[in-house]
């Protein structure tokens, strides 16, 4: 049970409960940390578990359980903290933000049955991309730069929720990343993109990881539209 690929799946939830509270005490800068923190080791705990050969079903379900806080219920957090400023004088609707938790849940309970899908391809976006696209609009809070307090922003992240949480359950198709000869032959430019996005955090700071997700989305769009001519 309690083997090295499934501690490090642990720290995942851990992480993830820690930047709940840290996000509840307003201290975005640690929770950022701690969500970065959580998407890391959300990808060793696959890459040490086949390195090690210590795949397990148990392995699997403890992944998702805790895919579900870290990467569902801490954006959804993310979100109802941005609708309780742009709405404060409507208490009930920051709660919709907790359709990104319940998508997210949708999301993985799927894929723990279907399987991994395709080679290059998942079918709906990957909750951990869900969590790094919300996790860089905190940026917004750590540098103080607000798209302005109004009800125009406020419609703006309730658009995100509902957008998000579908891609999440769609069938939209979303470009894996893979270090390997094929893929790299045919997908190098990707890796370009998230290059420059990741670069641009110098300037533009932790929303630089929206801006990555973004990228990815319409990269994957577009490859989507090139292959079916």
């Amino acid at each position: 049970m309690f083997t090295i690929p499934n501690i490090i799946t642990s720290l995942n939830l851990f992480f993830g409960c820690c930047a709940l509270v840290s996000l509840q005490q307003a201290n975005f800068e640690w929770a950022l940390t701690f969500i970065l923190l959580a998407v890391l080791a959300d990808f060793a705990d696959g890459f040490v578990a086949r390195a090690l050969h210590q795949t397990s079903a148990l392995g699997l379900q403890l992944d998702s359980l805790s895919d579900v806080v870290s990467f569902g219920v801490v954006p959804g957090f993310i979100a109802f903290h941005f609708l309780q400023v742009y709405f404060p004088e409507y208490p009930y609707v920051p709660y919709a933000s907790f359709i990104i938790a319940l998508m997210a849940a949708f999301r993985l309970a799927r894929y723990n049955l279907s399987g991994k899908g395709e080679a290059y391809f998942f079918e709906g976006l990957p909750v951990p991309a869900n969590a790094l696209f919300f996790t860089g609009l905190l940026g917004l809070e750590i540098q103080g730069t607000y798209l302005g307090i109004s009800d125009i922003s406020g419609y703006a992240i309730l658009l995100l929720i509902g957008l998000f949480s579908y891609l999440m359950i769609s069938q939209f198709r979303i470009l894996k990343i893979h270090v390997e000869k094929n893929w790299l032959s045919r997908y190098y430019s990707l890796l370009i993109l998230l290059g420059i996005a990741m670069i641009s955090w110098l300037w533009i700071g932790p929303i630089a990881l929206s801006l990555a997700v973004i990228m990815h989305i319409v990269f994957s769009f577009i490859i989507q539209l090139t292959q079916s001519k």
